[in-house]
């Protein structure tokens, strides 16, 4: 009779197991929507005898599917997309400074163009006062487009930095739940894995969204999280936060530190290369660092090249030595210091039109040498034109405007197929838990058979 009720028992652990199991797929059925999930399964595993023949069935674990090395590459995926993303404002900033026309339809490009027309229509009539003013506006035009594309430039760093300051605190929160999460799992059975897993893995995808990470995970279930330059971001249960430290060696923008759970902080701004954060601050140090240079350089060179010319020429009233530009003190700052001189700054008759004091009013010889700077080398050390200069400005970045903009179809495209590949791994197919359920439910069936069964063998045995 003892071995009949064991295999009462097997019966009935049976019973539980199909129950346990269909649970499981009713949970995968009611989720097939849910962003994050995970397809799962129970893991079955015999109970050792005694009883003879054994003691029946239970469920071990839960498994997920998922694949860690693909896991691993969607999260570099994310990466990906995020820095091109985060590149594509500040980025079309600093094209349309540098390029775009505004209200009064000039850019530094057109209102040079615009400076050399003004100079050649005074060459005709060097006397004529309402000509000399439209020299005098142009110049103004010109100095104040650079100075805004200046400024659009500096304004592209600061929205960079802003970003940099806000996703640093992001990824502190990231990284604490994710911290929070791992000791969950470590001490949860595993009925509670699985989801909180899933959760987890959310933070990880937006944690990947700000920084380049990879992630290691042990025996227990809880993982490592490990950051630019190596660094634990995560360990366990430990972590740290990440911070944005205004730095005067910076020039005021903030320098990235990560703060761990000792207070000490570890600089890692220039080991970050992944992610938004990675993205920005290869705009904010290096691209736009080059192009406000470049545009220093540029209106250097302009002012110089113009002054030289102008200075020695001769206005209407036979004053000589004055500057058309402001001429800058050095190259770094010209582009946000150049403007028209005081001295000619509301003064037709300083604009030096002639060579010759004797020859005014009506000596044009200087204004051909203005004009004839237009196509002259006279900037980045007298290799190019000032026109060709700005355009090498404008194609760099145009260039780099272009390349994100593949950049974020291709890595779009990239990251949409590894998400189709988890999605096979780890997304739950409907027509796939229906045959499971209709599996489970078989086996439920038959565990209740052999209980039946059983008890008819027991009553047999007791009416005996």
């Amino acid at each position: 009779m003892a071995g009949l009720f064991s295999i009462l028992n097997q019966g009935h652990t049976g019973l539980n197991a199909s129950r346990y199991q269909m649970n499981i797929t009713s949970q995968n059925i009611t989720n097939v929507n849910t962003p994050g999930y995970t397809r799962r399964v129970g893991v079955q595993s015999p109970i050792q005898p005694p009883p003879p023949g054994g003691g029946g069935v239970q469920v071990t674990d839960i498994h997920r599917y998922v694949n860690e090395f693909l896991d691993q590459r969607l999260l570099l995926g994310i990466s990906y997309q995020s820095a091109a993303q985060a590149a594509d404002s500040p980025l079309s900033q600093a094209e349309g400074a540098l390029a775009a026309e505004d209200g009064v339809g000039l850019d530094p490009s057109s209102a040079l163009a615009e400076l050399f027309s003004a100079m050649a229509r005074l060459e005709s009539s060097p006397s004529d006062s309402a000509l000399r003013r439209d020299v005098l506006s142009a110049a103004s035009q010109l100095a104040e487009r650079i100075n805004a594309a200046a400024d659009g430039i500096k304004n592209a760093r600061d929205e960079a930095d802003f970003f940099l300051r806000d996703m640093a605190v992001q990824a502190t929160e990231h990284m604490q739940k994710i911290a929070a999460l791992n000791r969950q799992i470590g001490a949860n059975p595993y009925e509670a894995a699985p989801d909180l897993k899933d959760q987890r893995n959310q933070h990880l995808k937006a944690l990947a969204e700000l920084i380049d990470i990879r992630v290691e995970e042990d025996s227990l279930g809880m993982v490592t999280v490990i950051g630019s330059g190596g660094i634990n971001l995560v360990q366990g249960e430990v972590t740290g936060t990440m911070e944005a430290v205004t730095s005067l060696s910076l020039g005021g923008y903030a320098e990235i530190n990560f703060v761990d759970e000792n207070g000490i902080a570890h600089p890692i701004t220039h080991a970050i290369r992944g992610g938004a954060m990675g993205s920005l601050l290869n705009i904010r140090d290096t691209l736009m660092v080059d192009l406000g240079n470049d545009l220093d350089q540029h209106a250097f060179d302009l002012a110089t090249a113009f002054n030289a010319v102008h200075s020695a020429g001769f206005g209407l009233d036979g004053v000589s030595g004055r500057d058309l530009f402001l001429q800058p003190a050095a190259v770094a700052g010209a582009a946000q210091a150049i403007a028209i001189d005081p001295s000619v700054a509301g003064n037709p008759d300083a604009v030096a039109a002639a060579t010759d004091p004797l020859g005014v009013p009506g000596d044009n010889t200087n204004l051909h040498l203005l004009t004839a700077l237009e196509n002259q080398n006279v900037a980045l050390g007298g290799t190019v034109t000032l026109s060709a200069a700005y355009g090498k400005i404008m194609a760099k970045i145009g260039v780099e405007k272009a390349s994100n903009d593949s950049e974020i179809l291709f890595r779009g495209d990239s990251l949409a197929q590894l998400e189709s590949l988890r999605e096979e791994v780890s997304g739950v197919s409907i027509d796939e838990e229906m045959i499971s359920l209709v599996q489970y439910q078989r086996s439920y069936e038959a565990a209740a058979k052999v209980i039946e069964t059983t008890n008819k063998m027991l009553d047999t045995l007791m009416n005996l």
